[in-house]
């Protein structure tokens, strides 16, 4: 198994910035089996279908994820965090984690808190309410 270490490459409306994060060595495991997952065939994904995906049995890595009235979010390889802010939305981050085999998760926060969150499974959806607890979002 591996440890996640918060690691969030930051992209804002008037450029690109990128910021490795690490919260004192914490961080989530990436449940095993990962390594074994072949690539899916790339894929736009609504984020308010992924709990019909469940496991996807293949890595969503190159997949992107569509977000209504949000950002379209790139899948990054298995246990990358990447994180979208931009000026249109104020305060409003959008996350997406690809945990390996539970799939991947996507979160809205806001101002420190908790907005939505969608997952391709239960075990994504915990994963990712862990990630977020390690960074003190309400609601993680």
């Amino acid at each position: 198994m591996r440890t996640l270490l918060v690691a969030l490459p930051v992209v804002a409306m008037a450029g690109v910035l990128s910021a490795c994060i690490a919260k004192g060595g914490q961080g989530v495991t990436v449940p095993a089996g990962a390594e074994l997952l072949e690539q899916c065939a790339p894929e736009l994904l609504n984020v308010e279908d992924l709990a019909s995906i469940g496991e996807p049995g293949c890595n969503l890595i190159g997949s992107s994820v569509y977000i209504p009235d949000g950002p379209t979010l790139e899948v990054r390889e298995v246990g990358a965090a990447f994180s979208h802010q931009s000026s249109v939305n104020g305060s409003v981050e959008y996350q997406i984690l690809n945990w390996g085999v539970p799939g991947i998760a996507v979160s809205t926060v806001d101002e420190g808190r908790l907005i939505d969150l969608w997952a391709s499974s239960a075990m994504a959806e915990e994963l990712q309410r862990e990630q977020l607890s390690l960074g003190s979002i309400d609601g993680g």
